[in-house]
């Protein structure tokens, strides 16, 4: 069911991809497989969120973020709160975007997970940005990106590439002249 689900999510029928996941959903609870079922939240919201119901979205971003919690899934807990954020963000709620992406960072960071650490401090700067502060949007698209660095249990993760002077060996590619073998050249005269 859920496979049918991806199928309608891929062609763009969102309303048959988010029943074809909630099918899923409620054979995932009959079977009590918790895991799956938070899983199952995230995709449906998904379909609702490719629609444009945000509602929905929200509702069902919000039970994923709570399934991950019950499962002690910190990783998958920390990718929903960031995915929630960014739907509050499209249903113009910047404040409560910014509160979800630095609760997300918060188990991203306890998760140890420094690409979504590093991702989600983007998505706090370009937030902050649109709420009016360029200057805690430029702390946080700063090059540690507010990860912590003086813990040597995690890596540092690498500089933002809009931060990178550009490559000397960058050349533009002209294209190669065609070399012919002087036997063809003959033989193509005779």
């Amino acid at each position: 069911m859920e496979s049918v689900g991806g199928a309608h999510q891929e062609l763009g029928d969102y309303d048959r991809a988010a029943d074809w996941f909630g099918r899923a959903l409620a054979q995932r609870q009959a079977r009590d497989e918790r895991a799956d079922a938070a899983r199952l939240y995230g995709r449906i919201a998904a379909a609702h969120t490719y629609a444009g119901r945000y509602g929905e979205a929200l509702r069902n971003w919000r039970a994923a973020v709570a399934g991950h919690r019950k499962n002690g899934d910190v990783p998958a807990q920390a990718r929903a709160l960031s995915e929630l954020a960014r739907v509050q963000e499209y249903a113009g709620r910047p404040e409560e975007s910014l509160a979800t992406c630095h609760e997300a960072v918060e188990w991203a960071r306890r998760a140890e997970d420094v690409r979504l650490q590093a991702a989600l401090q983007l998505r706090l700067a370009d937030t902050l940005d649109r709420l009016g502060d360029p200057a805690s949007a430029a702390l946080h698209r700063g090059p540690r990106s507010g990860c912590s660095a003086r813990s040597s249990r995690r890596p540092i993760p690498p500089p933002n590439p809009r931060n990178l002077p550009p490559n000397p060996w960058n050349t533009t590619l002209t294209p190669a002249k065609s070399v012919v073998h002087p036997q063809k050249i003959d033989a193509l005269k005779g």
